[in-house]
């Protein structure tokens, strides 16, 4: 943990705010007393990143975007799609 003083702190914010973004805890002294600790904020993570960090899932290397949803799509129209995408061999 970086310790500076509310001198520094005051005289150049933007430095040690860059310090927080790059992950490092600072503790903000008066006099020698802690007077407030800077923490960087937690980063959002999307759930599947967090399978993937996790070692449970495994990201495609192709990546497409799936068809849009229609909720009134007959069975008919389902099947026809599920044989394109089973029939699609580019990946």
């Amino acid at each position: 943990m970086e310790s500076v003083t509310l001198t520094v702190f005051n005289q150049r914010p933007s430095e040690v705010m860059k310090m927080v973004a790059a992950g490092q805890v600072v503790k903000i002294t008066r006099r020698g007393v802690p007077v407030a600790r800077l923490v960087p904020e937690p980063k959002a993570q999307n759930p599947i990143n967090l399978l993937v960090d996790a070692g449970l899932l495994v990201a495609p290397s192709d990546p497409r975007p799936l068809p849009a949803a229609n909720p009134r799509a007959t069975v008919a129209e389902v099947r026809a799609a599920l044989e394109e995408i089973n029939s699609d061999t580019s990946v």
